[in-house]
């Protein structure tokens, strides 16, 4: 039976730098998850073994933002037509049906415990999965599919607004999200505003 065809596109040079990048990144990821046992530990290890602990787990933050810049840098600087369908199956099919797939099985998961399976338990961790991830680690895709969902404006508004106009756009978004972490209340109090 012949295979399904995948729609193709001309594929995007190679930014050695990214890759590289995501490399250091990865092993800071890894980092970052060893090491954060370690912050409920104090009392539990010598103090000078939880410093350490936390302090790498600290510096080691920056890997997770850095993903997401850097998927962020390549759809905008993506130069090719834009395709719907490739771009769902692609962006989607890859990231998107995994994500769900995962989150299922971590709210199924979290139904288990010494007593047995809790179902209302496993429902409730479900219907939260809405607002926040069934497992910590899927956490992550909580920052990554709103990227993928307004990427494509995103690319249409740097193609068509100058420099200068990016610029205030950047101010103006930046300035905002200070407010916001000011506590000062107004439409950018709402996340979505902040972080599409």
């Amino acid at each position: 039976m012949p295979e399904a065809s995948q729609p193709t596109q001309p594929t995007q040079p190679r930014v050695f730098f990214f890759d590289l990048l995501r490399c250091v990144a990865a092993i800071f990821v890894i980092a970052i998850h060893v090491l954060a046992p370690y912050r409920y530990e104090l009392g539990a290890i010598p103090f000078n073994q939880w410093v350490t602990a936390v302090s790498l787990n600290s510096v080691s933050r920056w890997a997770v933002p850095v993903f997401i810049m850097i998927s962020g840098a390549l759809l905008l600087s993506d130069s090719r037509p834009f395709d719907a369908k490739y771009y769902l199956q692609r962006r989607f099919g890859k990231v998107l049906i995994p994500f769900l797939i995962w989150s299922l099985f971590y709210a199924y998961l979290s139904g288990w415990g010494i007593n047995g399976f809790d179902g209302e338990l496993a429902s409730s961790v479900l219907v939260d999965s809405f607002h926040h991830a069934t497992y910590y680690h899927l956490g992550f895709f909580y920052y990554f599919l709103p990227l993928y969902f307004v990427a494509p404006f995103l690319q249409i508004l740097v193609k068509k607004v100058d420099n200068t106009g990016l610029f205030i756009l950047v101010m103006l978004w930046l300035l905002t999200t200070n407010f916001y972490l000011l506590s000062f209340d107004g439409p950018w109090s709402n996340q979505y505003y902040l972080y599409p």
